[in-house]
């Protein structure tokens, strides 16, 4: 080989001359780009999360009286739970869901208990407990405060 003639397992050369200090980063080819979501800023779209945190709230409110709405909301929920992840309303999605899987369970066990009177206990206190949670939790995000999404009560 030639002095001239470059050697293949070489790289090519570079037409930038840089200094000993600076650094050249490969640009990726288009090919090897893959799409990221840009950072998330809470601050955006928090307008538009109160708006659906709320309809959500409405619809566990329905609930009492329609369970379907209820699992409507909960769906809305596990929708937008991921969307919503960094945001303030993060705990209200949790303590929501967490609201209607425990009622749910708690009401299909008072309903098999019924006929043995047990149910005719349980299924008040599952009603009670579904309206607390629902206004308790409803007030905290009126007053944009945090709530625990692991707390009973």
């Amino acid at each position: 080989m030639s002095s001239h003639e470059p050697n293949p397992s070489e790289s090519k050369p570079s037409s930038i001359s840089l200094d000993k200090h600076q650094s050249v980063t490969p640009t990726p080819e288009p090919s090897q780009t893959t799409y990221q979501n840009p950072p998330h800023d809470p601050s955006s779209d928090s307008a538009e999360a109160r708006q659906y945190v709320l309809i959500i709230y409405i619809l566990f409110a329905i609930g009492v009286v329609t369970g379907l709405s209820a699992l409507i909301g909960v769906i809305m929920a596990y929708v937008k739970r991921n969307d919503l992840e960094s945001t303030v309303y993060a705990d209200h999605i949790t303590f929501l869901i967490r609201t209607f899987w425990i009622a749910f369970a708690a009401s299909c066990v008072g309903f098999i208990t019924t006929p043995i009177i047990i149910g005719l206990l349980i299924l008040p206190l599952v009603f009670v407990w579904y309206v607390y949670r629902c206004i308790m939790g409803f007030i905290k995000f009126n007053e944009r405060k945090p709530i625990d999404p692991l707390a009973w009560w």
